[in-house]
Order: C-alpha cells, then structure tokens, then sequence
C-alpha cells in the first residue's frame, strides 16, 4: 500500500494586522479606499514584496447590518523574479442576497517540481518556469438560516516557459508538462455564521463544492474536484480566539499536476501546511487539520499567533496513513 506523508509544523509569529483595524473603521463610511504594502517571505518565493488597492463599498442596507463588498487589485514581485498580478472581487447586493466572488490573475513563476506522490526525494528538483492566466468565478444566492447555494466556474491557461532539458517535465510524460487549458463548471454549497468575514471570532463556515473539468466545455484535460472547507472560531480567554480548520480536495479522473492537491497552499484568503513549499508534495487528494490560537492585539497593531497543522497526499482516499506523523 502507498504510503502518505504526515507533517506537524508548531510556530509562533508575531504579525501585524494593519488591514483589520483599517476595516473595523469601514462602518464609518459608505464607501472608501486605502492602499496597504505587501512584504513577506516564503520558502517558494524568498523574500517578495508589492502593494495592494482595497476599494470598498456598502451596495444597500445598512453599514451594521450589511457586509462590505471589495476590489482588491495586487501586484508582487520576488526574490526569484516571479511576478504575480491579481484582482479580487467580493460584492454583495440585493441586501446581502447575492454574493459574488471573482479572481483574475496573471503569473510568471519560476517554480520547483519534485514528482507526483508523497514519497518524491528532494533530488528530484528540477526548475521550470510556468506562465498562468487564471479566472474564477462563484456566484452565490443566499438561502434560509445562513445557507448559500451556488454555481461556480474555473478557467486556467497553463504554459510552461522553461523546463530542465534532462528533467522529467522535458520528456512531456507528466500530464501538464505540455501545458494546455483547464476549464470547469460545478456548484457550491455554504453556511456562514462568522461575526466578520475579516477576522471572525465566533461562528463556523462549511463548504461543499464540485467541479467537472470536460473537453465538452474547453478543457484539455478529464477530472473532476470535491472539495470540503469546514472552520469555526471560538472566543478563548479575553482577547483571544481559537480557530479550527478542516480541508480537504479529492480528484478523480486525469488532471495536470498544476490541478492536483498539494501539501501547502491557499484556500481564499487562508494559507495551509505554512512553512512549507508549496507543491512539494502533490497528489490527487489531501486531508489537512489546522489549530490556531489567536491574541489579537498584543501591542498597537500587533497579534500573536500560534498554529499546529497536519496534513497527508495520497492517490487515493483508501491509500490515507498517518503512521508518519
């Protein structure tokens, strides 16, 4: 039986949070705009710095009752000379009865390939160099008792501008290393109790999505995506609160590997497995837990946080073991 590979990682940081208090300061207006720097550091990127644009806006209702809609336009570059370019919509209207959420971005991005499965050394690392264009879109009808139910749609072109000449992405045998175009169509179902949809203290949020990536609608590839995002916050303590997340993403069918589950990565606006490199480890399916404890603030605008996170990739759901953590 394939093994899987489980990881702990226990950190503490300090982060500032500058974008919340800019928030907690939105029910003051109606509409406005505030531009924050980005600086950061991550194992795929080293060192990476831009600036992000938050436009936001109340489209009816009132300021205490009715959630900020958002236009958030980044651009970033890295120590590796990867540039990555973005616009993030998130807009509700009809009284918080519709709710739209929208990505387009670009990406040149040197990157490392290490296999498929979770048992690839780190002497497989080869580098390539991946230019993406990549559009999502999902769109939301609010229900009864904080329910949504919704469509969604997912467009990727992928074009590998760079491979080793004797890595295993040169021989075209991975599906993916010839690049090409995912295009998929599902729905999604949530609930969403949070208190604030920027930094929530109380309540849960459970989504359900699949999709079907056909040639019938674009694609170049077969497979199809199920996908289970559950979290819920908890105040702990006087200013602190404990989060809870559990992730997972199961394929079936043929996907490129830019389509496959990793170990690492970004859900929304939420990170998982940090620390590290994104990709790393990558299958058709992954199981993640996280805990965090969160003291927000510390001093000024300063937060304490403290996460454990494990995660497993495997072929299949079946082939899961955690007899490594």
């Amino acid at each position: 039986m394939k093994k899987s590979i489980c990881i702990v990682l226990l950190v503490v940081i300090l982060t500032p949070e500058f974008a919340i208090c800019k928030i907690d300061s939105l029910q003051q207006k109606r509409v406005g705009f505030f531009i924050l720097p980005i600086f950061f550091y991550a194992p795929e990127t080293r060192l990476a710095g831009g600036a992000t644009a938050n436009f936001y806006f109340y489209k009816n209702g009132t300021e205490t009752r009715s959630r900020p809609s958002t236009i958030m336009p980044s651009i970033i570059y890295t120590q590796r000379k990867q540039i990555m370019s973005e616009l993030v919509a998130d807009v509700y209207w009809n009284n918080d009865a519709y709710h739209l959420m929208a990505y387009l971005g670009y990406k040149i991005f040197p990157d490392k390939f290490y296999g498929i499965g979770n048992e690839t050394p780190s002497s497989n690392e080869e580098n390539y160099t991946a230019q993406s264009a990549i559009i999502r879109m999902n769109i939301l009808k609010k229900m009864k008792h904080s329910l949504n139910i919704g469509f969604k749609y997912e467009f990727a072109h992928h074009h590998l501008a760079k491979v080793e000449p004797d890595g295993i992405l040169a021989t075209k045998s991975i599906a993916g290393s010839k690049g090409g175009i995912t295009s998929g169509a599902g729905f999604l179902i949530n609930c969403d109790t949070r208190d604030n949809v920027f930094y929530p203290t109380s309540g849960i949020y459970c989504q359900i999505s699949g999709s079907i990536f056909s040639r019938t609608i674009g694609s170049n590839y077969n497979f199809n995506q199920s996908t289970l995002d559950l979290r819920g916050y908890f105040s702990a303590f006087q200013s602190g609160v404990v989060a809870l997340h559990a992730y997972t993403n199961l394929i079936s069918g043929s996907p490129p590997f830019q389509n496959m589950s990793q170990i690492a990565g970004r859900i929304g606006n939420h990170n998982y497995m940090r620390g590290f490199y994104e990709g790393r480890f990558r299958d058709k399916d992954v199981i993640v837990f996280q805990f965090e404890y969160r003291i927000m603030p510390v001093w000024w605008r300063l937060g304490l946080v403290g996460f454990a996170e494990v995660g497993a990739v495997s072929d299949k759901m079946k082939n899961f073991q955690v007899n490594h953590c």
